[in-house]
């Protein structure tokens, strides 16, 4: 079994060259937490992760600033640059970042940042329009974490905002009940208008139908899909922060996919040309 992952063999299903796990984590104890983290996790290194990429058949991987670490880029970034050109970074910063330093996260690889509403922190959505225009020059991201309610609420800002948003983990909906949700319709809008892409990520957060098919997320998965798959991302997660005991298997994730999206044009699109686009990775 490899390490912070219950997977113990390779994906089913054919992954083609270029796939990007678009939402990890790396974790190492020589850096300090922030004071007012809340989500522990013990050393995951960049060698940890590689073998876990290496099973799925992984060649790219967006490297997530954890929230232990708050606006501290240093780990995530170290990580990047051993990572190299098959990696990019999603960094977390405030309105006091020096313009200086956002150059060299964007020469490093970075490109976009994110803003976790669901953990307390330094960053939050009071500060979300201005660290939107602070990195729209650099042609980012703004990565978002948040509830249904909070999607709704800053929805008519969201199309206001001057660059694209991600939402991870699927913008913590669920399919029994969540899709009934007013925020399911704000989703898909920003999605069909090109504002706002979209994590398969985090199948287990947040579903009461979570189980070890994930068959909430796949059938959430699948409406997302019939809505717009070309603003669709795929992720692991990994380390599984959010998770003790047992950890998720990964490679059982990837399997559902196929249920998800079961041609293989649109996986192709979410796996490699979608993070191909949207993390600049066809620059490479």
């Amino acid at each position: 079994m490899l390490l912070w992952s219950g997977t113990v063999r390779g994906p089913a299903i054919s992954v083609p060259a270029g796939a990007t796990d678009c939402h990890h984590h790396i974790y190492q104890s020589r850096y300090p937490a922030d004071p007012m983290a809340s989500l522990p996790h013990a050393d995951a290194s960049l060698e940890d992760y590689r073998r876990l990429a290496n099973c799925l058949g992984f060649t790219r991987h967006i490297i997530v600033q954890p929230s232990l670490y708050g606006i501290d880029n240093r780990c995530m970034m170290e990580a990047l640059g051993l990572a190299g050109a098959y990696a990019r970074g999603v960094a977390v910063i405030d309105g006091s970042v020096p313009r200086r330093a956002l150059i060299e996260m964007h020469a490093r690889g970075v490109r976009g940042i994110r803003i976790n509403a669901r953990l307390p922190g330094r960053v939050g959505l009071a500060n979300l329009q201005e660290l939107a225009w602070i990195v729209a020059e650099f042609g980012w991201h703004v990565q978002l974490a948040l509830s249904p309610d909070q999607l709704v609420e800053i929805a008519p800002l969201c199309r206001r905002l001057p660059c694209q948003l991600v939402f991870d983990h699927m913008a913590y909906l669920h399919a029994h009940g969540g899709a009934g949700h007013s925020g399911f319709g704000v989703l898909i809008d920003l999605m069909q208008t090109e504002k706002a892409w979209v994590k398969l990520s985090g199948p287990y957060i947040g579903r009461p139908f979570a189980g070890p098919a994930y068959e909430d997320a796949v059938t959430l998965g699948a409406m997302l899909a019939r809505a717009a798959p070309d603003r669709l991302l795929w992720g692991t997660d990994w380390p599984h922060p959010t998770v003790q005991s047992p950890k998720p298997d990964d490679a059982a994730w990837l399997d559902r996919l196929a249920e998800i999206v079961p041609n293989d044009t649109d996986r192709l699109r979410i796996l490699v040309e979608n993070p191909a686009k949207m993390y600049d990775f066809q620059k490479l």
